[in-house]
């Protein structure tokens, strides 16, 4: 004999359930999808950046994305950010973004669209909890006072990413 003694059914049943537990809470993958308000503003955009905050389950906190969005122009934000994207082209956050996991509790996911002149043109924000098979985030963009200054590339979504995008 080895010394070991087989677990009960129960006890599997019990252990099977706490890990499925477990695991319903535990920080997931996250997917972030940006809405363009329109195509048009599709085509003026060429590079994206996406910022997450971590929030407290504050009123305040959860309330933080006005603050968020006015700190964006001087970069002096007052949370710090757990992961930045750094630009990319629009076209790499299309279709929806994965990031990578975060701690639990509630987030703000930031995100700003510059122009080919390096124009914040367009900015979005959403508070969101991520759990295993929850929905994605939808941030949703709305323009900004430098959206008129900035030009549609020619052609279409398709086209403009298919060429790279720039």
């Amino acid at each position: 004999m080895s010394g070991k003694t087989a677990a009960s059914p129960m006890t599997r049943r019990s252990l099977l359930l706490a890990s499925l537990l477990l695991g319903a809470c535990a920080p997931s993958p996250v997917t972030v999808d940006v809405n363009f308000p329109t195509t048009e503003a599709f085509m003026r955009s060429e590079q994206a950046r996406v910022l997450v905050f971590p929030l407290e389950s504050t009123t305040e906190q959860l309330g933080a994305c006005p603050q968020l969005l006015d700190e964006l122009p001087t970069q002096s934000f007052s949370i710090e950010p757990v992961y930045d994207s750094d630009l990319r082209s629009v076209c790499a956050i299309r279709g929806g973004m994965s990031l990578p996991e975060f701690g639990e509790g509630p987030h703000a996911y930031v995100v700003e669209i510059f122009s080919a002149g390096n124009r914040r043109i367009l900015q979005g924000c959403s508070i969101g909890e991520i759990y295993v098979d929850g929905p994605d985030v939808q941030v949703q963009l709305h323009p900004t006072m430098d959206f008129d200054a900035a030009t549609a590339a020619p052609g279409t979504p398709e086209s403009y990413c298919a060429a790279g995008g720039t």
